[in-house]
């Protein structure tokens, strides 16, 4: 399910390729189907622009991962709220292209506490009373408000005033210098610093002092009412060094919990990782409330784990039971080129989350056919292996979530990027799946990757699949030797030897 965004074309054309309208035309130029038709139209909520019946609010963003933001604002609205309950406005033409502030319409005030509760990048939600280019402006919109706005005013709730800046920390005497002007107001509740009933928020944007920093907004002030704040404790109770079993893959914790919620994974859901690795994205998922499977073609890393300090065995499940996680229903070692699924199985999964490799921190590898190897102890017996490119492994990842999801599930997957390699017509297709969201991460100066998330929006057909693929040529895609530009000489000369990381090829 969708909602109507009225930011689609400003947030597509800064780059982070927001698709939300279901009905263009996918990228293998098929038209929409019946099926999906009607996917759309039971998603597609309320008219582009309608606001009757809802209330205008003020989201502050945290100041990263700036294009994740508004793509994950979107997914939890949906998943929180359901269709129809979110619409953004327009930027003005005068707004800086990563400015944390968004006006959106809500339902009320308990919408938007259910919001800020789920997300990772939203730090506060305000009702805006007031709001200006100076202090004389802003005045004289509070003084239009104070009417409106008396109940708040008078009722004896315990408050505190915020007062801060975007661009620097602000002196405490400056601070208490801009609440000394809100005397005005008539504020007639106590002050209680540390547990208020209501907390105000003057925020002031002004222009950066320094030549080497940006202006992320322009020179404005707001006031307002918080009506919710984010919780990022998460980022904190799960950060991987507090792990007991991790590795040079395992996801951030943040960008785990991000994943999860552009798959929209909530309670009950089933979420898959296909390269599971160390379980950073199903232990995101199963702290949702998820059910888990995760594989990978590595027996180590689903088996044998490693052993500890004191010669105890830590692997992925000594995560979960540190975290008194439900533990995954399965964690299997399977070939991602050879899934171990019937193929009669479908729309089983309700998200796929996974970080599949892509040749710079660990290289992808798929089983190599020896019909007539001899094993002598299975319980001991690695596979041959053989190097598997990202163009292939991202065909194959597409093709199994798209049978197993559920219609209206999704896919959320990283694939590498960096200029002068990274091409949009890169991005995997498939028939069955629309891109939702293509957000840029930046790693450093030699590349990036970007989060791909897509939706199934109708029914797997296998032979609808097949002719799709055949007509796509052999797998392949820009990305394929993305480890040759991130290891590449500063003066472009060619690598003199090879340069192996992990199973690097």
């Amino acid at each position: 399910m969708r909602m109507q965004s009225l930011a689609t074309l400003e947030a597509t054309n800064r780059g982070s390729h927001l698709r939300p309208d279901f009905q263009r035309e996918h990228s293998n130029g098929a038209d929409t189907s019946t099926e999906e038709s009607q996917l759309l139209s039971s998603t597609s909520g309320r008219g582009a622009g309608d606001t009757s019946g809802l209330k205008r609010y003020l989201v502050v963003f945290i100041h990263r991962h700036m294009e994740f933001r508004l793509p994950e604002l979107e997914a939890v609205a949906v998943l929180v709220l359901g269709c129809g309950n979110l619409v953004v406005e327009p930027r003005r033409s005068t707004d800086r292209p990563w400015s944390p502030f968004w006006y959106v319409w809500l339902p009320s005030d308990d919408a938007a506490r259910a919001i800020a509760a789920r997300t990772l990048l939203v730090r506060i939600i305000l009702e805006v009373w007031a709001e200006g280019a100076d202090w004389p402006e802003l005045e004289a919109g509070l003084e239009r408000a104070r009417g409106e706005k008396r109940r708040w005013l008078e009722d004896g709730r315990s408050m505190r005033i915020v007062v801060e800046s975007l661009l620097r920390s602000m002196p405490l005497a400056e601070q208490v210098e801009w609440i000394e002007r809100l005397g005005f107001m008539g504020f007639q509740g106590p002050f209680s610093l540390s547990s208020p009933e209501v907390t105000y928020r003057l925020i002031v944007t002004e222009r950066a002092q320094a030549d080497n920093v940006p202006e992320v907004a322009e020179p404005r002030v707001y006031f307002g009412r918080q009506v919710a704040a984010s919780n990022r404790r998460v980022i904190s109770n799960y950060a991987l060094a507090q792990r007991a079993y991790i590795g040079p893959t395992s996801m951030n914790t943040e960008v785990a919990f991000i994943m999860c919620n552009l798959a929209q994974v909530r309670r009950s859901s089933l979420v898959y990782d296909p390269f599971v690795g160390t379980g950073s994205l199903l232990l995101a998922a199963a702290s949702m409330g998820a059910v888990t499977l995760g594989a990978d073609i590595d027996v180590r890393v689903v088996r044998d784990g490693k052993r500890g300090d004191e010669g105890q065995v830590l692997d992925n499940w000594s995560n979960f039971r540190m975290y008194d996680l439900p533990t995954p229903a399965g964690l299997l070692r399977a070939d991602a080129h050879r899934p171990p699924f019937r193929d009669d199985l479908c729309e089983v999964v309700d998200a796929v989350v996974t970080d599949p490799p892509y040749g710079v921190r660990a290289g992808g590898r798929k089983g190599r056919s020896r019909p007539q190897a001899d094993v002598v102890d299975r319980a001991t017996h690695i596979a041959a292996l053989e190097p598997y490119s990202f163009g292939e492994c991202a065909r194959d990842l597409l093709d199994t979530s798209a049978r197993l999801l559920r219609t209206g599930g999704h896919l959320a997957f990283f694939m590498p990027a960096a200029t002068g390699v990274y091409d949009e017509r890169d991005v995997p297709a498939h028939p069955v799946l629309a891109v939702v969201a293509n957000c840029e991460q930046v790693l450093s100066s030699r590349y990036s990757r970007r989060l791909i998330t897509l939706q199934k929006v109708r029914a797997y057909d296998a032979a609808e699949a097949a002719a799709f693929h055949k007509s796509q040529g052999p797998p392949s895609s820009g990305c394929d030797g993305i480890h040759l530009h991130v290891f590449a000489q500063a003066d472009g000369a060619p690598i003199p030897k090879p340069k192996y990381r992990s199973k690097q090829f």
